[in-house]
């Protein structure tokens, strides 16, 4: 054998190492999180609103409901956790509840003759301010509930209850 051939390797070289099986997936990412938490806080908004239509009342649980499910989206999707995120998480919880309440009342609408359901949300979409209005001069429940849906989405989110490790 001679030196030119000693350079020239004909063996196969090693791939680079993949990341552990339990990490595959896991890498954190902020925007898929945003995108789950809309998601979630949707689904869970339409279950809000069903139950406030069918029961005729607010279920404080549902609220929280909300931001559970919004935190989760983070935490669960998203795989991220701080501070700041904590705070978009409570923006994101409020306009969810502010959804749920347009879709609890487009339900009730429907109940109307010769409503349905699109056409109480087209009166929503259009009058929004005014149903956030009547809502909240209802008293301090209101931003109970209000509460109850944005503090649960912050601490999840937010990871400020996670032990150190």
């Amino acid at each position: 054998m001679t030196d030119s051939h000693a350079s020239q390797s004909t063996e196969p070289t090693i791939p680079a190492a993949a990341p552990p099986v339990d990490q595959v997936g896991r890498q954190p990412n902020t925007m898929l999180g945003v995108l789950a938490a809309i998601g979630f806080g949707l689904v869970a908004a339409g279950v809000y609103a069903v139950v406030a239509v069918i029961t005729d009342r607010e279920i404080g649980y549902l609220a929280v409901l909300i931001g559970v499910a919004v935190g989760w989206g983070f935490t669960i999707v998203g795989k991220v956790k701080n501070l700041a995120l904590g705070f978009v998480a409570a923006v994101i919880a409020a306009i969810m509840f502010v959804v749920a309440l347009g879709f609890a009342a487009a339900g009730f609408i429907s109940g109307e003759p010769g409503e349905t359901f699109f056409t109480g949300l087209d009166f929503v979409t259009r009058e929004i301010a005014l149903l956030l209005q009547i809502y909240f001069d209802e008293g301090f429940l209101a931003y109970v509930f209000l509460l109850l849906a944005v503090a649960p989405a912050f601490v999840i989110a937010s990871g400020i209850r996670d032990k150190e490790e």
